[in-house]
């Protein structure tokens, strides 16, 4: 038995890294000017690393729903979601890893999600791969709670996602 991959890849171009090395640098900025903390455990530098990969999926995301990178944006906290489409919140997650979970939030609780659509993405800053979504009823469906190393995590594995061609095909 095979698994149906519903990847999509998404290819960024020069200005989209550009846009996304800039707001890297100003989100880190807003957020450290305004005592929030750094919630990564490495160093700083990595820290920024993983804010740009983030930055770089939703870019790809913004891509496939057609908003321009301005609309997607804000340099603070996003609370709990990172763009808004058609009055839908989506939070865009990124991951390192090739099995790569969908993780939600760190203190494992279902009733502390907060958006609508949580959308898993991978890759490098040349291609992004977008796994696909979950609703928030998927979340408090299917998701259980893993520590990862740093704490209880609410997780989705990507085989509960859904093709994210189903939200741009409508």
């Amino acid at each position: 038995m095979f698994e149906v991959s519903h990847d999509l890849q998404v290819e960024l171009t020069n200005a989209d890294r550009a846009f996304a090395l800039k707001a890297m640098i100003q989100r880190n900025t807003v957020k450290r000017d305004n005592g929030i903390p750094d919630r990564i455990v490495a160093s700083p530098e990595c820290s920024l690393f993983y804010d740009y990969r983030g930055l770089c999926g939703e870019i790809a995301v913004g891509k496939m729903l057609n908003l321009e990178p301005r609309q997607i944006f804000g340099f603070g906290g996003d609370g709990g979601y990172d763009f808004l489409w058609h009055d839908t919140k989506i939070d865009v997650k990124w991951t390192s890893y090739i099995n790569g979970h969908l993780i939600i939030n760190r203190n494992g609780s279902p009733d502390d999600v907060k958006a609508d659509l949580y959308v898993l993405t991978s890759g490098n800053d040349m291609w992004v791969t977008i796994h696909g979504y979950a609703t928030k009823q998927d979340i408090k469906q299917f998701g259980f709670i893993k520590n990862l190393g740093y704490g209880d995590n609410l997780v989705l594995t990507k085989d509960k996602l859904t093709d994210f061609r189903s939200l741009i095909e409508n």
